[in-house]
């Protein structure tokens, strides 16, 4: 009864942000815990980016996106052991409790980490052994990567064969790229490099994908998608993965 109640509560936004807020700052201030890790394929702006967006993103609305989809694939169960890569904060981690799976199962990775939930590492070179996880799951997540493929690769290798990769990312129009810099004075991502449809997505996991369950292309929208808290237009895709096929 206990974690039925508690899952309905997190699936409120407001409500899952003040527990995200409250354990951040626990984590933060009373313990002093806060880790950083470099990576020499991340883009340099990745951490001081990050560190400075955590507080205004604790809910994890915009995951919802990927979140929601994933929860009703039906090789997907709560118990579903399920890697959360770049998360910022706990709140995706309590989003994807929300929607139904088990807290136990679920693991964060990032270059920041206050959160015994969080593991300190790197997606291009993750410690994990082959096969760890039933689901990857990367919102928002792969421009901050100078190496792509590499990047991919690792989600490949991490993933159980026929598990499930999702991966979202914010659609940026190549008129607005400068205005971004403009702004804040750099971008994340080269924009000539920027990956801005599925197919661009769906590339980088070739020939290993199987199944496509989900996608968006951010351009189709006329408006950017707000119902979840996105600020802007989403390309999105779930898949799940065939190791054994070659190129």
């Amino acid at each position: 009864m206990f974690k039925t109640i508690r899952r309905q509560l997190l699936y409120i936004d407001r409500i899952r942000g003040a527990v995200a807020y409250c354990r951040f700052f626990y984590f933060t201030k009373v313990l002093r815990r806060f880790q950083t890790l470099n990576s020499k394929d991340a883009n340099p702006m990745t951490i001081e980016h990050n560190w400075k967006g955590i507080l205004p993103t604790l809910d994890s609305k915009r995951s919802s996106i990927l979140v929601r989809p994933l929860s009703v694939i039906e090789s997907v169960n709560a118990n579903s052991r399920i890697l959360s890569i770049g998360p910022r904060s706990e709140g995706e981690l309590l989003l994807l409790e929300a929607y139904g799976f088990n807290r136990q199962n679920i693991r964060g990775l990032d270059l920041i980490s206050y959160s015994p939930m969080i593991d300190l590492g790197d997606m291009h070179t993750m410690a994990y052994t082959d096969n760890s996880w039933d689901v990857v799951i990367s919102s928002m997540v792969l421009p901050y990567s100078d190496n792509q493929q590499k990047a991919a690769d690792e989600m490949v290798r991490v993933v159980k064969n026929k598990g499930i990769i999702a991966i979202s990312l914010e659609y940026v129009p190549p008129e607005d790229y400068e205005k971004i810099r403009a702004q804040f004075g750099y971008t994340v991502g080269k924009s000539e490099e920027r990956i801005q449809t599925v197919k661009g997505l769906l590339e980088l996991f070739q020939p290993h994908i199987e199944t496509v369950f989900f996608a968006q292309d951010g351009y189709i929208a006329s408006t950017p998608n707000t119902i979840k808290g996105s600020p802007s237009s989403t390309v999105s895709v779930i898949f799940s993965i065939n190791k054994s096929k070659q190129q």
